[in-house]
């Protein structure tokens, strides 16, 4: 029961981020909540291989394909993730968390 509490309260966050907030802070909620989820499951929360191709992403978000990569370039280059293909490694996880809270980073 309590993992299901859990599953349907995450979905409902993301309901409500879909529906108001910005690219930005999107896909920001999105990383941190992949990372808290490879981290329950006794995974690295740091670094972890997307699964999903940008373009699934972008659908997920509710966002052009366009504005997924061009934020996972911004945020390579503002120094918070790194990403290699496929594989994202979380340099700055507090920035990404503010920034999915809608603190500015």
């Amino acid at each position: 029961m309590r993992l299901l509490s859990r599953e349907i309260s995450d979905e409902q966050r993301q309901l409500q981020l879909l529906g108001g907030s910005g690219a930005d802070q999107r896909l920001a909620a999105f990383l941190v909540s992949l990372s808290s989820r490879f981290e329950q499951r006794g995974f690295s929360p740091r670094e972890f291989n997307l699964s999903m191709s940008r373009q699934d992403v972008a659908a997920y978000l509710g966002m052009a394909v366009e504005t997924v990569s061009r934020l996972f370039s911004r945020f390579s280059d503002d120094a918070m993730i790194e990403v290699e293909r496929k594989h994202i490694t979380l340099l700055d996880k507090d920035r990404l968390e503010a920034l999915a809270n809608g603190e500015k980073s």
